[in-house]
């Protein structure tokens, strides 16, 4: 590269989220010409800086000094900005540019809070724990609302803790078992039709519905809160098999169940997909690609958020043996 690459950085986040670039540092500049190919890479250093715990940051490259960008010419070498980024902390890479030595070359790192897609993807695994889930505020809980959303503070909140085989970390609930105070978390700031795809955790054997107890997981769309109150809708499945779609609109005890099962649900497993929709005035819930329970009418929630819930009863519950591993969110 003839010229200085220049590292600049645009945000594409959720309404209230900020997020900046500190500590940039271009190391080096090399030749890395292989079998006939022209190619240029250098190393680059950042810190993403802003109100999130982590960011994507994609890379684009111009060859005009800025006035077109390209993300097709330029790859992060070993996939090492595939991931989400932890903000606060020094992040080194080695971008890869085709083509030999030019002039007015600048490089662009793009961070975003949503993957190439529009969609939200959290790995709880690559996570820390932290009690509530927040993600630096992202999340809205039962004790921090967040872009308009009030802590309802008579439910509970979701975690990222450690689960049953003592390595992964997952989302689960923090739900005591004694009243319908469930835990929950959201992300608001969404459009009218929704989805969430949730991947779970299970530990090998763990089913309490067996006898008689109940441990749920919950996908929840529509979300909105204010003091005292909460409104979505809510698709559970229990440890057991059990499944079915919720309304709720009040207090912790304000639900009516509205699900129509198709039959087709079965016990999950670890690793089983289940993902909710939300368009219109029609709900759908579906396991490993299977319509499970679905509704049509006038109870479909009007709130921007998506997010996940749990509840327990005691007597065989156990928090970490059942969670979530991995969510994609987003619009439809």
């Amino acid at each position: 590269m003839k010229a200085l690459l220049i590292i600049l950085i645009w945000a594409s986040l959720l309404p209230a989220m900020t997020l900046g670039l500190d500590t940039v540092t271009v190391d080096s500049v090399w030749n890395s010409d292989s079998g006939g190919v022209a190619r240029r890479s250098c190393l680059v250093s950042f810190v993403p800086k802003g109100d999130l715990q982590y960011v994507w940051c994609v890379p684009s490259v111009s060859f005009n000094g800025g006035s077109t960008w390209f993300t097709d010419s330029i790859v992060c070498v070993n996939k090492a900005i595939d991931t989400l980024l932890p903000c606060g902390k020094k992040k080194t890479v080695t971008l890869r540019i085709k083509g030999g030595d030019r002039n007015n070359v600048a490089i662009r790192m793009t961070g975003k809070l949503t993957d190439p897609a529009g969609h939200y993807v959290i790995d709880f695994a690559k996570m820390q724990s932290e009690d509530p889930l927040s993600v630096g505020g992202l999340w809205s809980n039962n004790t921090q609302g967040v872009a308009g959303n009030a802590a309802p503070l008579n439910l509970t909140s979701m975690r990222v803790a450690t689960a049953s085989d003592g390595v992964t970390r997952i989302a689960m609930e923090n739900h005591g078992g004694i009243e319908y105070d469930d835990s929950f978390a959201f992300i608001p700031g969404w459009g009218a039709n929704q989805f969430l795809e949730a991947v779970i955790y299970k530990a090998a054997g763990y089913n309490p519905n067996a006898s008689g107890s109940n441990h749920e997981l919950e996908i929840i769309l529509g979300c909105r809160t204010s003091s005292g109150y909460h409104r979505w809708n809510e698709f559970l499945f229990n440890s057991g098999g059990g499944v079915d779609l919720v309304s709720l609109d009040g207090g912790p005890d304000a639900f009516t169940v509205i699900g129509e099962s198709t039959g087709a649900a079965r016990i999950p497993t670890d690793g089983d997909v289940y993902r909710a929709t939300k368009v219109g005035n029609v709900l759908n819930f579906y396991q490993n690609g299977v319509l499970i329970v679905t509704y049509t009418g006038p109870l479909v929630a009007n709130g921007t958020g998506i997010g996940i819930a749990g509840f327990v009863r005691p007597d065989g519950s156990v928090h970490n043996k059942y969670g979530f591993r991995r969510l994609t969110m987003g619009n439809l």
